[in-house]
């Protein structure tokens, strides 16, 4: 995926090296895209408080996570496809809140907010998607069950 900077996220093709598909609806800076491991979604974050679930064949939205009062500076979907993990990181570009949302793929509801006592560097699924590992800029990482929001020093 390409031209994240510009509000719209391309796909290209490996082969030929043209433009795919076009994916329009940002209202801003797209600052992460990420193509689903099956190449059916792909999953974007945004300076205009968003990330959005797009059909990867079609170019339509299916899905704009919205609510956050910060930009949504990085996204990750889970390995099921079931569930979106969106972040507002304090980075130097991005005034944020070291929050996170889940959202339910399905509905496009925020299933719960989680917030980090220390600035929050990463967060991803592990390969079931049951747990997320979160990594703080003190070096330490937390576990969290998606299901309950409970979390575990690591």
């Amino acid at each position: 995926a390409g031209g994240l900077g510009l509000g719209v996220v391309k796909t290209w093709s490996t082969d030929t090296w043209q433009c795919q598909r076009e994916f329009w609806g940002h209202g801003a800076s797209i600052h992460h895209a990420e193509m689903s491991s099956d190449r059916m979604v792909l999953l974007t974050a945004s300076s205009d408080l968003t990330a959005k679930l797009w059909d990867a064949s079609t170019g339509k939205c299916r899905h704009t996570f919205g609510g956050d009062s910060y930009a949504v500076s990085d996204a990750c979907l889970a390995p099921n496809a079931l569930t979106v993990l969106t972040m507002s990181l304090v980075e130097p570009e991005f005034l944020g809140d070291n929050s996170a949302k889940l959202w339910s793929v399905d509905t496009g509801c925020c299933l719960r907010t989680l917030h980090f006592p220390l600035k929050l560097q990463y967060a991803d699924f592990s390969p079931d998607g049951q747990t997320i590992l979160a990594a703080m800029d003190d070096g330490s990482e937390q576990l969290i069950c998606t299901a309950t929001g409970n979390c575990t020093p690591r």
